[in-house]
């Protein structure tokens, strides 16, 4: 039914709804206003004089979402008019950076200035009337929440928190907020915000956290200590090396830590005199600091630099702190060390000279004397002598003296050379008392150095001295090798001897069925034939021979069982009407390591239908035991058939052999075989430089090298009338 009141009637009802309430501006949807007018008119009539109220300026309207709009009340004509002074404060607060904002305790907005629109890009009225929440990020939310819950409670007088502000294009801003609690003011009624943007700040801190945490990790890396302090002495930055080194945690703050927290006060007074440095000099010095660390002492290189502004004024400085602990004992120990090397220098010459004059003897007679003369006419020492060791008993005899007879006559010589025979002979010993031993007064120190070569030794040498810092490190190791290039040059000239002589003594070896003791069957046909062997390393040999039907297979089944643990490898060189050549690498072989050492050699060796048989021929003075218990240990089945002296073959080639060794080194000798039983010299050759160089461990230029003294040697030897 249509209602018969006025318009004008109708227009004060519903706008009375609004001007009668306690808060003219709070937000009502038509539903809300419908309900308090006093005519029931319906809820629709409401809303057509709503709209109408917003026409004629009464009211302002926003729609929410598709379900619905409010309406508010923007200014009252009895409170003086709120629109008056939001009129009034956006011609003030438009032309500000920041904006302003009202809120209720319910914290919707009543009021926002002008620069929201620039900073969020909103208008401001569409955020009046909505929660001011809303548009915080989701994990910023509860911290701004509990800010504004804390400003209102009065618990504080200012509240100031960050967060992110939705712009309207969905962007994330980031804001500082400061608000004080205005709700006794009867034209504010709420807490007055002010909005600042500080997105760019935020960035800019963002990206110097950055800055800073690849510095600091940059930093971290560095092994010397870095630090920064500013001219009232606090830290501003250290590195990881620094904490460690100065006893700080890793969650400590820097900027509370001074030399005075840190050290103890006389430590924290030079540290500070020599910042004080840096600063009146306003250049970088560089000095050496004892830092204490624990109950240790550390020696520490520091340089520090002052850090200047832009106005010339030092306002930090920076340090660089490298540990020289051990750099400064280091040449601690190098001081000391020169002045025992300028002490040795002559006894070097000596060492040196006694060399040259043991290397130039042809006999192991003619070694032992001239070692123990030229000792003698030292001036380091008083007399020398060689103790020979007794194969059997193990008693000393000596064998060759020099100097003062009284002395050696007078001390207990057998006994101390003894001492390291009954060590092992793993080296020499020393010693400086030797009042139990019937030596002199004069007497200060005495040294016991074994000679040998390899497992054998020789002797053992006696060297006494008046000096009673005798037998320093260096001193020691000079004898030491001493004693083995003596050994070496013994070695050297027994063996000779041996291959020059006109006898030998032959032993000779058989097993009826070598293969009976392993677990897989080793069938087959063919014969194994040995033809040289050739030292390498430390350990190890190349073996040469030839092998017949089926035999190289044999030996190929053996490389790669766990029964033959001494086979490393075996390549086939060449194949000539069924015969083919082989080279087999051996590691730590008792045979050819007895052979190595003793004057003996491989006369036969022959692998047939399961049968072993083998000869050796060593020199008359060859520890024959030793060499039958080598062959025992590798061949626990083999009998000994002959033990015999006789006459050594007239067409030896071991002569040729003596000659060679006696004209190549180790080295070159060893090149040369390698390639004789390799097949290096056959057209096409079986075996290349550089296959020989890599069996022998050296370079192929220095193996071609090797081989060409060698050969040059051999075509002497041959061809030259002289050659021997």
């Amino acid at each position: 039914m249509p209602s018969d009141r006025s318009v004008d009637e109708e227009y004060e009802s519903t706008l009375a709804v609004f001007t009668a309430a306690k808060r003219p501006s709070e937000p009502r949807t038509a539903a809300e206003v419908a309900a308090v007018v006093e005519a029931d008119i319906g809820e629709e009539a409401v809303r057509r004089q709503l709209r109408r109220l917003v026409g004629e300026g009464e009211l302002r309207s926003k729609e929410l979402d598709s379900a619905g709009r409010i309406w508010w009340r923007p200014a009252s004509v009895v409170d003086r008019s709120l629109e008056d002074n939001t009129t009034y404060f956006d011609k003030i607060l438009s032309h500000s950076a920041d904006y302003v904002l009202i809120v209720d305790e319910s914290g919707r907005a009543n009021y926002n200035s002008p620069p929201v629109e620039t900073m969020l890009g909103r208008e401001p009225e569409d955020l009046v009337g909505i929660d001011s929440f809303s548009n915080i990020h989701p994990d910023d939310r509860a911290a701004a929440e509990a800010a504004y819950t804390e400003l209102l409670s009065g618990s504080v007088e200012e509240m100031v928190v960050e967060f992110r502000a939705k712009h309207a294009d969905g962007s994330w801003q980031w804001v500082e907020v400061t608000g004080v609690d205005k709700r006794d003011d009867p034209v504010i009624d709420g807490a007055l915000l002010n909005v600042r943007d500080v997105t760019t700040r935020k960035k800019q801190e963002q990206e110097l956290r950055e800055t800073t945490r690849r510095l600091q990790a940059v930093l971290d890396t560095i092994e010397s200590a870095v630090f920064m302090k500013d001219t009232d002495g606090r830290y501003l930055l250290m590195n990881q090396t620094c904490r460690e080194l100065f006893g700080v945690s890793p969650e400590a703050t820097a900027s509370e830590l001074t030399d005075r927290v840190l050290f103890d006060s006389e430590t924290a007074a030079s540290f500070r005199a020599d910042d004080r440095r840096v600063f009146d000099r306003e250049s970088t010095i560089a000095i050496e600091e004892e830092i204490p660390v624990g109950d240790d002492v550390r020696t520490h290189l520091t340089r520090k630099t002052p850090m200047v502004d832009d106005a010339g004024e030092s306002y930090a400085l920076c340090a660089v702190s490298t540990d020289i602990t051990e750099q400064k004992a280091r040449e601690r120990r190098l001081a000391e060390q020169r002045a025992d090397l300028e002490a040795l220098n002559s006894l070097n010459r000596v060492f040196r000279e006694i060399t040259d004059a043991v290397l130039e003897q042809s006999t192991r007679a003619e070694i032992e004397e001239a070692l123990c003369a030229q000792l003698a006419a030292a001036d380091s020492y008083e007399a020398a002598c060689l103790g020979e060791i007794e194969p059997t008993t193990g008693e000393i005899s000596i064998s060759a003296k020099a100097g003062s007879q009284a002395i050696v006559d007078a001390i207990d010589v057998a006994v101390l050379l003894s001492e390291p025979i009954e060590q092992g002979a793993a080296g020499a010993t020393f010693r400086n008392d030797l009042g139990d031993h019937g030596a002199p007064d004069s007497i200060e120190s005495f040294a016991a150095v074994p000679i040998g070569y390899e497992s054998t030794q020789y002797g053992v040498l006696g060297i006494v001295t008046d000096r009673d810092d005798a037998f320093g490190s260096h001193e020691r190791a000079v004898l030491e090798q001493l004693g083995e290039v003596v050994g070496h040059a013994i070695a050297t000239t027994e063996r000779q001897r041996a291959l020059l002589s006109d006898e030998i003594i032959e032993i000779s070896f058989e097993i009826e069925d070598l293969f009976d003791d392993f677990e897989f069957s080793l069938d087959a046909s063919g014969r194994i034939t040995y033809d040289r062997s050739v030292p390498i390393r430390d350990d190890g040999f190349l073996v040469y021979g030839t092998a017949t039907g089926d035999s190289l297979q044999l030996i190929e089944t053996l490389v790669d069982s766990e029964h033959a643990a001494r086979w490393e490898s075996v390549t086939a060189l060449s194949t000539d009407d069924g015969v083919t050549r082989f080279e087999l690498l051996f590691t730590d072989h008792p045979v050819f390591s007895t052979l190595k050492t003793q004057p003996g050699y491989v006369h036969e060796a022959i692998v047939e239908d399961g049968a072993f048989r083998s000869t050796f021929h060593f020199a008359p003075n060859a520890d024959i035991q030793a060499a039958i218990d080598s062959v025992k240990a590798v061949f626990s089945g083999a009998t000994l058939v002959t033990r015999q002296r006789r006459a050594r073959p007239t067409q030896s080639p071991q002569r040729l052999s003596a000659v060679l060794s006696d004209r190549l080194t180790d080295r070159q000798l060893a090149a040369l075989e390698a390639a004789y039983g390799a097949g290096f010299f056959n057209w096409p050759r079986d075996s290349s430089g550089e296959a020989l160089a890599d069996s022998l461990g050296i370079s192929p230029s220095t193996y071609h090298q090797h081989l060409r003294k060698a050969q040059q040697t051999l075509m002497e030897i041959v061809f030259e009338t002289d050659s021997g």
